[in-house]
């Protein structure tokens, strides 16, 4: 990088490009990071809906109260247990 900076410390034609390509590397690859925490989130809501859809399309009620309640329980569990210490 610093033998493209001639001595009067202006950046030549060919190093102004090579900057730009590498801050455009840098913003993609921070795109497709924050795409991938997006993707992540989508992905567990896909299924949740999924789950929820298939239970209302085969008139699961039934199912449907378990799916929704076991999580929840589970979840109340995992916090009295962290809050309280291990059983």
């Amino acid at each position: 990088m610093l033998g493209l900076i001639p001595f009067g410390g202006e950046l030549t034609g060919h190093a102004k490009d090579i900057l730009m390509l590498e801050k455009q590397q840098q913003q993609q690859q921070q795109q497709q990071q924050a795409l991938g925490h997006v993707e992540r989130d989508m992905a567990g809501a896909t299924v949740g809906s999924y789950i929820i859809s298939r239970a209302l399309k085969y008139n699961m009620a039934k199912r449907l109260v378990l799916l929704l309640l076991l999580p929840l329980l589970l979840l109340l569990l995992l916090l009295q247990v962290t809050w309280r210490g291990p059983l």
